[in-house]
């Protein structure tokens, strides 16, 4: 679980992703989100499924936990969009586990290949 600071300038990355009936327009309808909320997009990978879906997977920045809930909140209130999920989740459990193993060296590798994900945990 992230410990969030008192109001800092800090910044905190995260991934979402964002599971919709695939439709004209909804990045577009994301990006306006992410405006409208101040927040900062790192990455943006959209794909279609052959059955008619979109996944979008976001990189985002937040100041704080309140952000991050408003943003997924108000993703989820977009047209067509089913699920809005932090898919994150499952690396962050691995890299405690690591952490109370002691597993330095693994750590280290899956850090730098999440791009500063640990510094959260």
């Amino acid at each position: 679980r992230v410990s969030w600071a008192a109001k800092t300038s800090e910044e905190y990355h995260t991934m979402l992703q964002v599971v919709a009936k695939d439709r004209i327009s909804l990045i577009v309808d994301v990006s306006t989100v992410l405006s409208a909320t101040k927040t900062r997009v790192l990455s943006l990978n959209a794909r279609s499924t052959p059955d008619g879906f979109g996944l979008l997977d976001l990189g985002i920045s937040v100041s704080d936990r309140e952000q991050l809930k408003v943003v997924m909140n108000k993703l989820e209130q977009i047209q067509g969009v089913m699920k809005v999920t932090r898919p994150a989740g499952k690396m962050i459990k691995l890299i405690r586990r690591l952490r109370a193993a002691n597993s330095a060296r693994l750590l280290n590798t899956i850090c730098i290949k999440e791009n500063k994900l640990c510094a959260l945990y």
